[in-house]
């Protein structure tokens, strides 16, 4: 089964995205000042450490976490008496820079808190082809795992050349299949988009390109929960001859429709079983 990452759900025990993925990965935050939390006390600890057999602790934009690099200090520390916090995660990280709400000098500063404290831990960081990120920057930092996000149509059209090209970017990094069907900076993915990326996804998976999928965020999968059906069909069936049919699970029931009439199933029966192939040699 493809090894899967989630962010979100606020409650996992209420989330339809959790309870039917169970992802093996969740993300979550520390607010609190680092010099004064208790771990035992925060969300990340109640919400997301029970629900998962990996954690990775999220750095994010000053006017939500003001003092980064103690936060993540704070993450290493608590990792060595809480071994499923496995690494630590630098969201958004070249639009950070980019808008000055992290420096060069912060971003080696978090790396190095983390790194003099527990090695062992896994540093990742964001990679947007849809903002047009440059992977030198990101190269510059002692990164170890790159978050590929596939934000939108535009990228969900040409996911091949788009990871093609960060395969050859971040040689010997490890990369990781991030999803977005809903992204409100990139657009909406269509239904067949969103089942064409995790279908490639589970394939790379498969080829050993990539070393998980993570998706962006519950949110998105509890309020349109037939998206999370479709991942749990494509991800989590063991590894099959043929490309999953998504007509086929419609027509069998395994896929709850939306009840919305947002979407045309009959014209998405009719062409995403064609649109699914398997990848070239």
């Amino acid at each position: 089964m493809v090894k899967i990452a989630l962010f979100g759900p606020d409650d996992p025990a209420t989330s339809y995205a959790y309870q039917k993925l169970k992802p093996q990965v969740l993300y979550g935050s520390v607010y609190a000042d680092p010099a004064t939390a208790v771990f035992e006390n925060t969300t990340m600890y109640n919400k997301k450490y029970p629900y998962a057999d990996e954690i990775y602790g999220s750095l994010t934009r000053p006017q939500w976490m003001p003092n980064p690099v103690g936060t993540a200090g704070f993450y290493a520390e608590t990792s060595l008496s809480y071994p499923k916090i496995k690494g630590v995660f630098l969201d958004d990280l070249v639009d950070q820079l980019a808008k000055g709400d992290w420096t060069v000098e912060a971003v080696h500063s978090m790396i190095g808190a983390v790194r003099s404290v527990n090695p062992a831990l896994k540093i990742q960081a964001t990679y947007y082809p849809s903002w047009n990120e440059d992977p030198a920057i990101i190269k510059q930092f002692d990164i170890d795992e790159i978050w590929f996000a596939a934000n939108g149509p535009d990228v969900a059209a040409n996911l091949p050349s788009h990871l093609n090209y960060a395969y050859g970017a971040f040689l010997g990094k490890k990369l990781w299949g991030g999803l977005n069907p809903r992204s409100e900076f990139a657009g909406h993915m269509t239904d067949e988009q969103w089942a064409y990326c995790l279908e490639y996804y589970r394939r790379e998976w498969e080829a050993r390109r990539i070393d998980a999928v993570s998706i962006y965020n519950a949110d998105y999968l509890d309020a349109e929960p037939y998206l999370a059906d479709v991942a749990f069909e494509i991800l989590t069936v063991p590894t099959p001859t043929a490309p999953f049919n998504l007509a086929q699970a419609i027509a069998a029931g395994t896929i709850a429709l939306a009840t919305t009439g947002r979407f045309d199933y009959a014209a998405l029966a009719a062409t995403v079983g064609g649109l699914l192939k398997p990848r070239e040699s």
